[in-house]
């Protein structure tokens, strides 16, 4: 009996140990990563004013702001660990309060000249990415807007 008590610690403090590890590398490299990858997601400047991460594991994130796509004023994440042990992207809850977002429509300068293509662009085979399989078992959105500004109208 001593045994099993002795494994169930040791496995107890390991998870302490990896769960610690992790909530202090996203503490300190976590703003980072998330703007990181948003900007290579969007091609956007990406600003994020407060990160913050509460147990176990779940995100604040304040004053989001893409350059020209979105302004969000707070995001809370708490995602699925169980999921993501399994390699599925998952979150319990999503809330995201105060998002505006814009779409802009351009005109196109170069409308009645015909784009041509090149033979060497055909000849290449695209590769197809599986799309991106997301979870949200629950999902808040609050006090948002939606900007469509079309400068194709009246031109």
């Amino acid at each position: 009996m001593k045994l099993w008590i002795k494994i169930l610690f040791t496995a107890i403090i390991i998870l302490a140990l990896i769960f610690s590890a992790a909530h202090l590398y996203l503490l300190f490299k976590g703003r980072a990563l998330i703007t990181k990858q948003l900007e290579r997601l969007t091609h956007k400047k990406v600003s994020i004013g407060h990160f913050d991460i509460l147990l176990p594991l779940n995100l604040q994130i304040r004053n989001v702001n893409i350059e020209g796509l979105a302004k969000i004023d707070s995001v809370y994440i708490s995602p699925s660990i169980p999921a993501m042990l399994m390699g599925v992207i998952a979150f319990n809850r999503v809330s995201i309060i105060g998002p505006e977002l814009t779409y802009q429509k351009v005109a196109s300068s170069t409308s009645e000249s015909p784009q041509t293509i090149s033979s060497t662009s055909l000849a290449q085979p695209q590769k197809k990415k599986p799309p991106l399989r997301l979870i949200f078992k629950n999902l808040n959105i609050k006090n948002g807007r939606i900007n469509f500004i079309d400068d194709t109208v009246g031109s």
